[in-house]
């Protein structure tokens, strides 16, 4: 990257990700694929322009990399590039100006980018690649919505008591093939008796509860009943024009549970 840097003529605007930024990735990842790591910086960085913070606008800026990032100029929240917001700005360099960032930029990355490098999907992940499934989210004309069970909800299930085929289509189970942001779910669950059923990947329906404190305000969305919640705090994780959702429970389709909603022969997850 400085060697990049350093053999190009002109000023730069570099969006640096902060030290915090990297702790929710697998950086000896991207220190391993070297192809992945040039790309992923290089797409934090603006060829001959030098933005200070009052020469930040909205709307799309291309990178080094060649995609584009979208600066958001906004009051309340300051600047964001892409998702991330900028925490320090206007640092000084002989050939440019950085703005810190708390955030990497890899919203141009695949869906199987995003889950490969993400720490808290990394068994969801590896449960992909068993099912064989792992190679559709690497398609960049296809577009998804997963709500990803974390590593620690898989490590709660008993994932291993399934069959292959059962497997898969719990892991499809998990996946819409729309780009669905949290907005489409909060505007959808207005209130306590407000439900959201969308069909997955898989075939099957889930469907979608807020809970609310005593005012009336959204302060949760579950999945089927009890099954898993929205860690809302960990929402619209973009990829290519596909979302993650992290949620804390592995979900079951209907058609594997009874009537009681147990699992019936093939135990608890």
């Amino acid at each position: 990257m400085d060697e990049a840097l350093a053999n190009r003529d002109g000023s730069f605007t570099v969006f640096a990700p902060s030290n915090d930024a990297f702790s929710a990735y697998d950086v000896d990842m991207l220190l391993a694929d070297t192809e992945l790591l040039a790309d992923v910086l290089q797409y934090h960085v603006i060829d001959g322009q030098e933005l200070g913070s009052g020469d930040l606008q909205d709307g799309p800026v291309a990178t080094l990399q060649g995609d584009n990032v979208t600066v958001t100029v906004d009051e309340e929240d300051g600047v964001l590039v892409n998702n991330a917001s900028v925490t320090t700005a206007d640092i000084p360099a002989v050939n440019g100006v950085l703005h810190i960032i708390d955030d990497v930029l890899l919203e141009n990355r695949t869906l199987a980018t995003r889950l490969n490098v993400t720490l808290a999907t990394q068994t969801l992940k590896e449960r992909l690649r068993e099912a064989e499934l792992a190679g559709a989210f690497e398609d960049e004309t296809l577009t998804w919505t997963v709500f990803a069970p974390t590593n620690d909800a898989f490590d709660a299930a008993n994932f291993n008591q399934f069959t292959f085929s059962e497997r898969e289509s719990i892991l499809q189970y998990h996946v819409l093939t729309e780009a669905v942001d949290s907005g489409v779910l909060v505007d959808a669950l207005t209130d306590e008796e407000a439900e959201l059923s969308v069909e997955t990947l898989q075939g099957e329906e889930m469907t979608f509860t807020g809970t609310f404190d005593d005012d009336g305000n959204l302060t949760g969305i579950n999945i089927n009943g009890d099954q898993a919640s929205i860690d809302l705090g960990n929402v619209d994780i973009e990829a290519l024009d596909s979302f993650i959702h992290l949620i804390d429970g592995v979900l079951l389709p209907p058609s594997f549970t009874d009537e009681n909603g147990d699992n019936g022969d093939n135990g608890d997850v």
